[in-house]
């Protein structure tokens, strides 16, 4: 989820793609760390945020990073800013991204982009999906399959607000 309810052409946004490994109801299950994979196909209309992407990622694709590894405490989620080890960063579609959670854990996929100033109307949606390894899956069922698929959707637009208020500043008025 980018955090807005509407774009604009050329304006920066950023998406929070959080990756959970849940404690089922009733307590840990006893799995430990699971290999997720992370896909998230970038919107053709969203460009290179020039601000937050590194140099040296691609010239043209929004950029993405996350703090990798296992959280030694599962109460402890990282994120980019209290990362103990280097940061993942790519740039691009998030294709087949392979993660290792702790049970209880996640950590925030942090995708910087600009939507393109050429797209004027019409809505931009961002899908991101996350599925179990595979050779998580001979021993791993997931219960709730139903959550592993996020989209955000905004619209986009050029339109704008205005208002006017008119005031004497006299609240009240005398004849005379």
């Amino acid at each position: 989820d980018n955090g807005v309810a509407n774009l604009s052409p050329n304006q920066p946004t950023a998406y929070d793609l959080v990756v959970t490994h849940e404690v089922p109801a009733g307590g840990a299950s006893g799995l430990g760390a699971i290999r997720v994979i992370v896909d998230d196909s970038i919107p053709a209309a969203l460009d290179k945020d020039t601000l937050e992407c590194p140099a040296a990622v691609d010239p043209e694709d929004p950029c993405w990073s996350y703090c990798p590894g296992i959280p030694t405490d599962p109460a402890t989620d990282y994120t980019i800013g209290n990362c103990p080890v280097a940061l993942v960063e790519g740039s691009g579609d998030i294709d087949g991204e392979i993660i290792e959670l702790a049970e209880g854990s996640s950590t925030t996929i942090v995708i910087n982009a600009r939507v393109d100033a050429g797209f004027t109307s019409g809505s931009i949606s961002n899908t991101a999906t996350v599925t179990l390894d595979s050779a998580e899956t001979f021993t791993i069922t997931d219960i709730t399959p139903g959550d592993n698929t996020s989209t955000d959707t905004d619209p986009v637009g050029t339109g704008t607000d205005l208002q006017v208020v008119k005031d004497d500043g006299v609240t009240l008025a005398i004849p005379g």
